[in-house]
């Protein structure tokens, strides 16, 4: 997550959905966390703080609410990617399986995809693994301003740089991009619906299909 007192926004960084190329735009107008042990120690702890506080780099909305001041909360542009969770889930697998340091990479390399996805759903029963858990409330109501789409990257870039003023329009390198096929490739009916029981509010909210 990136928060801006200089622009004035709110940018929450859902995985695997291209933020990283946007985020070195963003990067110089970016609040400079706080340092120290308890900082970080407070950044855990539901509890407000300031502008400035250690946000992991998928922070949700939800926790900005919590932690920032309500009134820069309220009057920043507040604002993340989605991606269509088909390919989302493809992205992830195999970013998983081609990053060696990764926790689960290990792992990862012994598992089909459709396995890799029921390590997902059992991951999402205590922690919400979905896109819709990054941008909304526990009842569902966005809490950005806008959702702009992975698929449309070029259209959200050229908005995102009219709206917030910035200097120069970001480059379209995809950092953490993995190598792999369409995803359609990998599907079966099997994948199809583990990908619908996991992601089922992104698919009805954000109105994605196969």
């Amino acid at each position: 997550m990136f928060v801006s007192v200089e622009k004035n926004f709110i940018f929450v960084h859902v995985a695997k959905t291209g933020g990283q190329a946007l985020k070195r735009a963003l990067r110089p107008y970016a609040v400079k966390k706080a340092s120290g042990q308890w900082r970080r120690l407070l950044s855990h702890l539901p509890v407000a703080e300031d502008v400035d506080i250690q946000f992991g780099p998928h922070a949700s909305v939800r926790w900005a609410k919590l932690k920032l001041p309500r009134p820069f909360f309220e009057g920043a542009f507040k604002f993340g990617l989605v991606r269509n969770p088909y390919d989302l889930a493809v992205s992830r697998y195999a970013f998983v399986r081609g990053q060696g340091n990764h926790h689960r990479h290990k792992d990862a390399q012994k598992q089909s995809f459709a396995d890799f996805l029921r390590q997902e759903r059992r991951r999402a029963l205590w922690r919400p693994r979905d896109q819709s858990s990054m941008l909304c409330d526990f009842d569902g109501k966005l809490l950005v301003d806008q959702v702009y789409r992975f698929e449309q990257m070029e259209e959200a870039f050229a908005d995102i740089i009219t709206r917030l003023d910035l200097d120069e329009s970001p480059e379209l390198t995809r950092k953490n991009a993995s190598k792999r096929g369409a995803y359609q490739e990998y599907y079966t009916p099997v994948e199809r619906k583990l990908v619908e029981q996991i992601w089922k509010r992104d698919l009805e909210k954000f109105e994605y299909e196969f």
